[in-house]
């Protein structure tokens, strides 16, 4: 089957963005408008994990018609809630290590993972099925939160583990765009305008907040997911191959960026001036690039 060049670039711009503003973020002579935003609001940072999100969504109907062409649908979904498993396990693992308590702490591979497992039951159903579920799943979560579980949200990331039945959402409406390659463009247009929409008029109940993934957060999240890889579907003539290189390796950038943050944590203050920081990024940016395009070429790629 042919790789889906579109998937492949998304997927590394999501994870350049991941490599550029996990490091940035850490540092304090940083600008907020670089970092995620504090409170309500939404940033660059702050379109990441939905990006991620979007990312398995889109690849599910060919992993699924890959899977199917190898076994049955029940090996099928044993791998997904295998691999779903695996993510929340590595996401504890390195909480832990940057953490080092015994706290329950809640990141994006967690995150993942759950929404995944949330999400498969409802995989199989039609497109149409799947917004109905993803937009009833979206507005149970939103009016959990104003019936007072915002404060109980706000003691995680991402919403915490009850968070991902709103998160599932996103993985359940790019599904959809993924089962006709060669007519999703109309789609995405209408999905990004019409959540767009929905997170304008959503932002004068529940200001978008990215800590509670509330409604409006969540719709401009797709929205924006969608128009990102709508440029990425329609570029004619030209392509990203150093996107394409961190694409197809983008679990193991994930845990490396993980790594080095973490290293880049415990030995430089926080307080480093912005231009060191910058160098440092792009030193740092720098190495990933070839090590992305050394493992593209040699065809070594880290898949669960």
């Amino acid at each position: 089957m042919k790789r889906w060049e579109a998937l492949d670039e998304f997927r590394g711009f999501s994870v350049v963005l991941l490599v550029l503003f996990s490091l940035i973020g850490m540092f304090t002579e940083i600008p907020d408008w670089l970092k995620h935003a504090k409170g309500n609001g939404f940033t660059i940072a702050d379109l990441i994990a939905p990006l991620f999100l979007f990312s398995v969504g889109l690849s599910f109907q060919a992993s699924l018609a890959n899977r199917l062409s190898r076994g049955t649908k029940m090996e099928a979904i044993k791998h997904y809630v295998y691999r779903s498993l695996t993510f929340i396990g590595f996401g504890l693992a390195g909480e832990l290590a940057k953490y080092n308590d015994w706290q329950l702490h809640w990141g994006v591979l967690e995150m993942i993972g759950l929404s995944s497992l949330v999400a498969l039951p409802f995989l199989f159903l039609d497109f149409k099925k799947r917004l109905l579920v993803g937009s009833l799943f979206v507005f149970l979560w939103q009016l959990s939160l104003s019936s007072g579980y915002d404060f109980t949200a706000l003691s995680y990331d991402l919403g915490g583990p009850l968070g991902s039945i709103a998160w599932s959402s996103v993985i359940l409406v790019a599904s959809g765009l993924s089962e006709n390659q060669e007519n999703s463009s109309s789609i995405l247009f209408d999905v990004a305008l019409v959540c767009f929409s929905a997170s304008i008029l959503g932002n004068c109940f529940w200001p978008i907040n990215k800590h509670l993934v509330n409604l409006s957060y969540l719709v401009l999240s797709i929205s924006l997911s969608a128009a990102i890889f709508l440029f990425f579907q329609l570029k004619k003539g030209f392509g990203f191959p150093l996107l394409r290189h961190f694409g197809k390796n983008a679990l193991l950038f994930y845990v490396l960026a993980g790594l080095m943050n973490l290293l880049v944590k415990n030995t430089l203050p926080v307080t480093l001036q912005w231009h060191y920081t910058f160098g440092l990024v792009l030193v740092i940016f720098l190495f990933y690039s070839i090590l992305a395009k050394f493992l593209d070429v040699k065809k070594i790629y880290w898949k669960i």
